[in-house]
């Protein structure tokens, strides 16, 4: 198959599978496991989920900027901020920064774990003066809410939620351009064709359209080609 052409899955759990070109994500504790990946692209990152409030800032600067430093690291992350969890938010926003600082210095774009805290991290972009893209995956917010996100220089990734009717992903979908997004099967263990048919739906566009287009923009940001 055409790279051009393969399936992109913007963020997944799961390795790749024929046909797919995936960033696999994998957590920074984990990483010594798929060092030796030569095949795979991934990123890399300490989730929100996963940060404890006691990370020594220093320390996680030079062990995130290490596995980051790998070829086949093409991004940062995931990180992000969740406030459904019970880690104080400037806690979650301390280990964000030090993800911020690593995608500035190598350059890599940031993948963005975000629940119930968009206008702390576009607020954060602006005052960061952040030059990198910043992707938010699992996108499921307002079209409104996406239409901010773009404005504000950010990327959106949309995921399984767009397979429910009344999920505000479908709206936000319909509302983007065909070049303002991504897709992606995150933990789901879908198969990324499942959701690039229904999003060809939505768009009213074929799936070849949208394998072309979003693999351009692959390309184009995360291996920067």
């Amino acid at each position: 198959m055409n790279a051009s052409h393969s399936y992109i899955d913007l963020h997944t759990h799961k390795p790749g599978k024929p046909g797919v070109k995936s960033l696999q994500n994998i957590f920074l504790s984990d990483f010594e496991k798929f060092s030796g990946t030569k095949d795979q692209l991934l990123s890399v990152g300490l989730h929100p989920w996963r940060v404890r409030g006691q990370e020594d800032p220093d320390l996680l600067f030079q062990q995130l900027k290490f596995a980051a430093g790998y070829q086949q690291v093409a991004a940062i992350g995931e990180t992000g901020l969740d406030k459904s969890i019970e880690m104080p938010l400037e806690r979650q926003e301390a280990v964000f920064n030090i993800h911020f600082e690593v995608s500035e210095e190598l350059q890599k774009p940031l993948i963005i774990h975000c629940v119930r805290a968009y206008q702390e991290l576009l607020l954060l972009r602006k005052n960061l003066g952040a030059t990198q893209p910043w992707i938010f995956h699992g996108f499921a917010g307002s079209a409104q809410l996406a239409r901010q996100c773009i404005n504000s220089g950010c990327l959106l990734s949309f995921g399984p939620a767009i397979l429910k009717d009344h999920n505000r992903a479908v709206h936000s979908l319909i509302s983007l351009g065909i070049d303002e997004f991504f897709l992606e099967t995150d933990d789901s263990g879908l198969d990324i064709a499942e959701i690039y048919e229904r999003a060809a739906l939505l768009k009213q566009t074929t799936v070849e359209v949208l394998r072309e287009r979003i693999a351009e923009r692959f390309h184009k940001i995360i291996i920067q080609e």
